[in-house]
């Protein structure tokens, strides 16, 4: 795809997402920011998560309290740092994420792909921290409807707020950070130097974070480029999966690791243009990023 066709894409969804979880009218996403949302890492073994039910079981740790809410997507296939693809189940894993191990905290950053409850978060309506292998005690989820990666270089960004986290680590001590990147720019050899910028921000930040993985918006199935119900048109997440993911392949250098890059099992999974994620289109993305990241 042409840089100018993405540009287009991403002035697209810029006016036409839908709106936040507050209820405020106007687009989700303003026309300085591309539409985003979050995702995992890191397991080796396991087969390729099947489509379940959403989850019902209550998690035992308190969310901290949200003063407002509101959404947005993101995500894509497995990349490691020499350039090879694993998907959950197959024969080894990317480098890097399933590395360096253990952590005590993971925090996901992301937007509503990852976390908005009436938009199919993958982390929250997806069950993420009652999967298998995964101990919730040692993830906790800090997202902010369209929040584009350099906004979380801003200390006073409205997504560093106490209401933006939810699930708190049993420890303050964050040494991991999963972050679902988004950015609004001309094309994607603008993303390598905007993933390093956020990196050095981020460790600036917690001074115990030794990783940092770069997610990317949720892709379709096998990578492919899925159709909007309704309205039509591409899935904008499944567009800018594929960008992420080689742009991280060139950022990555050791603190700045690829990820699970998670896709959904079906185009219908999708629900809207932008990307949002259907309840079972939340679970199979927990589910594979649970594969990815779990114990």
């Amino acid at each position: 795809m042409r840089a100018s066709t993405l540009v287009a894409a991403m002035a697209i969804i810029a006016v036409s997402c839908g709106a936040p979880d507050d209820g405020s009218a106007g687009a989700e996403v303003s026309s300085t920011s591309m539409a985003g949302t979050s995702l995992g890492t890191s397991s080796t073994g396991g087969s390729t998560p099947s489509t379940a039910a959403p989850s019902t079981a209550s998690s035992d740790k308190t969310a901290a309290p949200s003063t407002a809410s509101s959404d947005n997507p993101d995500v894509e296939d497995p990349v490691d740092t020499t350039g090879t693809t694993t998907a959950p189940g197959e024969s080894g894993s990317p480098l890097g994420a399933a590395e360096g191990g253990p952590f005590v905290c993971t925090e996901v950053l992301g937007y509503s792909q990852a976390g908005s409850e009436r938009n199919g978060g993958w982390f929250t309506v997806g069950g993420f921290e009652e999967l298998p292998g995964i101990d919730d005690g040692a993830w906790q989820l800090r997202w902010r409807s369209s929040a584009e990666s350099l906004f979380w270089t801003d200390p006073d960004f409205d997504g560093w707020r106490d209401g933006r986290l939810f699930s708190q680590c049993d420890t303050p001590t964050v040494d991991r950070v999963v972050l679902f990147f988004l950015h609004r720019s001309r094309g994607p050899d603008d993303y390598p130097p905007v993933m390093a910028e956020v990196a050095a921000s981020l460790g600036e930040r917690y001074p115990d974070l030794r990783q940092v993985v770069i997610e990317p918006m949720v892709g379709g199935p096998g990578e492919e480029l899925c159709t909007a119900p309704v309205r039509g048109g591409t899935v904008f997440s499944t567009e800018a999966h594929r960008w992420i993911d080689e742009a991280v392949a060139v950022a990555a250098d050791g603190f700045v690791v690829a990820g699970a890059s998670p896709e959904v099992q079906s185009c219908e999974q999708f629900v809207d243009k932008p990307g949002h994620l259907s309840p079972e289109g939340a679970v199979a993305v927990a589910e594979w990023m649970a594969a990815f990241y779990g114990s």
